[in-house]
Order: C-alpha cells, then sequence, then structure tokens
C-alpha cells in the first residue's frame, strides 16, 4: 500500500483508529459494503476481520489497497 489515502478514495468511504479502555488498538475502514477491522491486543496479537460481498466493486479494491 503506498498511502492509507489511496484507499479512501470516494464519498462515504470511512477510516477509524482508536485506542480501547483495555488499551487494544482497533482500526475499522469501510468503503462501501466492504469492511475491514484489525485489532491489536496488548499481547501483540493481532487479529483481522474482512466482511464483504465476494465480487463487489468496493470489496475488489479495498482487498487489492490491502494487500500492497
Amino acid at each position: 500500500m503506498r498511502s492509507i489515502f489511496d484507499i479512501i478514495t470516494d464519498p462515504g468511504d470511512n477510516l477509524n483508529a482508536r485506542v480501547t479502555k483495555n488499551e487494544r488498538q482497533v482500526i475499522t475502514i469501510q468503503k462501501g459494503d466492504a469492511k475491514f477491522s484489525a485489532t491489536r491486543y496488548k499481547s501483540g496479537r493481532i487479529v483481522e476481520t474482512r466482511s464483504y460481498i465476494p465480487g463487489s466493486k468496493n470489496a475488489t479494491k479495498l482487498l487489492e489497497d490491502l494487500n500492497r
């Protein structure tokens, strides 16, 4: 991925990053009907979740951008 700005390109795209009370780091990206989130726990473990409609234009673009 060259830049995070390459992912959020269309009106309505959303990028959110926060730290929870339990000190978990959470990043979420929503691009149309495609969603991605990653949570880093205090132990260092990272869990990623991807939700999308297979074959959708938004999902294809988001997956390509995340895999760069």
